[in-house]
C-alpha cells in the first residue's frame, strides 16, 4: 500500500516538461497504477490465506459447522473486498495528491 501511494505521487515530479499536458499525463499514469496495485493486492490477499487454512484444518473446521459453503466463501469474498477498498483509499488520496501537484 505505501509503496503503490508513494509511486503514484513521484509519479508527478518528472512531468514537468510535458509542454502543458502534465494534469493528463499523471493522471492517467497515477490511475493505471492504481489498477495494477489493486490487482496485485487482490491476489496476494486472496492467495495467502487459502494454503494457511488447509494446513491448519481451520477451513475445514469451519465448514463442519452448521455455516454452508457458500456463506463461508461470501465472508471469504467480503474480506479480499474489505482489505482491496482500504487499499483504494489509500492509492486514491495518493491520486489527488500526485493531481495537485500537477497543477
Amino acid at each position: 500500500m505505501t509503496a503503490s501511494v508513494s509511486f503514484e505521487i513521484f509519479l508527478a515530479v518528472p512531468y514537468y516538461f510535458a509542454f502543458g499536458d502534465e494534469p493528463k499525463l499523471i493522471k492517467n499514469s497515477a490511475l493505471a497504477v492504481m489498477l495494477l496495485s489493486g490487482l496485485l493486492g487482490a491476489v496476494l490477499s486472496a492467495r495467502r490465506r487459502w494454503p494457511a487454512e488447509i494446513r491448519s484444518g481451520t477451513g475445514l473446521a469451519v465448514l463442519s459447522k452448521p455455516v454452508g459453503r457458500a456463506q463461508f466463501l461470501l465472508a471469504k469474498y467480503c474480506r479480499v473486498a474489505m482489505a482491496l477498498t482500504c487499499l483504494e483509499a489509500c492509492d486514491m488520496i495518493g491520486v489527488l495528491l500526485a493531481s495537485r501537484m500537477a497543477f
